[in-house]
């Protein structure tokens, strides 16, 4: 199964710590970017998901049975999500509450995945639907709009940051695509600045020695051991 995040973090959390407070010294960059906690963007993909009729994948207790469904209901105000009967239609005759269930989905260059469990089951027209818990952590990824041209180590690219209070923060690109770029900067540094930051300058210094200048938002920030 793609994905394999979500249980990665589960079996390496504390029994105290809450399941969607995840180490992020556990992951990677590349991993924590397929990674949603925050509830508005989770509610948002789960909307999107349900409203294409978008076929999700289901793993029932890790077996090899794989079956398929459809998202019904997305309710984040009551904690539920509603799914249909799986097909093959015999697996429906199996199945017990607390059914363990991996999903996952991947439709128009998305791809989503999420864990949960049969809570109850109901039926309309002699048809089973399920009612599974709304998840608090998922993985999402999407197919890149622009390529990113990751830069050399040994041919650095120099980019320079001036922020709201006039303070220069220096620090060197690790890619860049059309869309935008990720910059390394000193740990010291990175302090300065948080998600959805609006820097009102920023200058890169490109190998032919033109600039290019612009304002930009920080979208992402990892620790520098990432």
């Amino acid at each position: 199964m793609p994905f394999p995040l979500i249980k990665q973090l589960i079996a390496n959390d504390d029994p105290g710590v809450k399941k969607n407070k995840p180490d992020m010294k556990l992951i990677n960059e590349k991993q924590a970017e397929s990674l949603v906690l925050d509830s508005k963007k989770i509610e948002n993909i789960l909307n999107k998901t349900q409203k294409s009729h978008a076929l999700l994948t289901v793993q029932i207790n890790d077996n090899k049975n794989i079956c398929s469904s459809l998202l019904l209901e997305v309710n984040s105000r009551e904690n539920y999500l509603v799914i249909d009967e799986f097909f093959p239609k015999e697996i429906n005759q199996t199945l017990n509450l607390n059914e363990k269930l991996d999903i996952s989905c991947h439709y128009s260059g998305s791809s989503l995945r999420f864990l949960g469990e049969i809570l109850d089951v109901s039926e309309q027209n002699s048809s089973p639907y399920y009612k599974i818990p709304y998840p608090d952590i998922i993985e999402y990824s999407q197919r890149r709009q622009s390529h990113r041209v990751p830069i050399s180590i040994s041919s650095p690219i120099k980019v320079t940051f001036t922020t709201l209070n006039n303070a220069l923060v220096h620090g060197e690109l690790r890619d860049i695509s059309y869309g935008g770029f990720c910059a390394r900067l000193n740990p010291p540094l990175i302090e300065r600045f948080k998600p959805n930051d609006q820097i009102p300058r920023c200058i890169v210094q490109m190998p032919d020695s033109s600039l290019i200048v612009c304002s930009i938002e920080v979208r992402r920030m990892f620790p520098a051991s990432l």
